[in-house]
């Protein structure tokens, strides 16, 4: 069994760890909505539903005292834990599919198909290197994989 590259398993722990806020985020509800809610008392108001804990439900409009501004509520809204768990799975997709190149360069290559494997190689190295670049403040980030 080939030893997994390291810029890989620090993908695969990233992943791990924000599929683990996601899922802790979800015991709310999975779907949040950001919606006009027109009442009595914000009439130009919007809504941020994190799911069933009515009490985090906020009326988000203009005034000076808003919890939110729009567009941070739009945010939030945005990055649902459903949301968040649909981009971690296409983005190990993506590197179960690229891993098997990057791990089967190292080793002995026949004349024959290195150049092949050496043009898989680099062009999964670079989109490995692309997908771990919003990482790069993390302690375990290594310089070297900076695109």
């Amino acid at each position: 069994m080939t030893e997994q590259h390291p810029l890989i398993t620090f993908l695969r722990a990233r992943y791990d760890e924000a599929e683990q806020v996601a899922r802790d985020a979800a015991e709310t509800g999975e779907h949040w909505r950001y919606q006009r809610i027109p009442d009595l008392t914000a009439p130009d108001g919007y809504s941020l539903d994190l799911g069933d804990v009515v009490d985090v439900i906020v009326d988000i409009g203009f005034a000076e005292d808003d919890v939110l501004r729009p567009a941070q509520a739009a945010h939030i809204a945005l990055h649902d834990p459903a949301s968040v768990l649909a981009d971690i799975a296409a983005k190990r997709k993506i590197l179960d599919a690229l891993a098997p190149d990057i791990e089967a360069f190292s080793g002995e290559v026949a004349q024959a198909d290195a150049a092949e494997r050496m043009a898989n190689w680099l062009r999964a190295v670079a989109v490995v290197r692309l997908l771990a670049e919003p990482y790069a403040s993390h302690p375990d980030y290594r310089e070297e994989w900076r695109p």
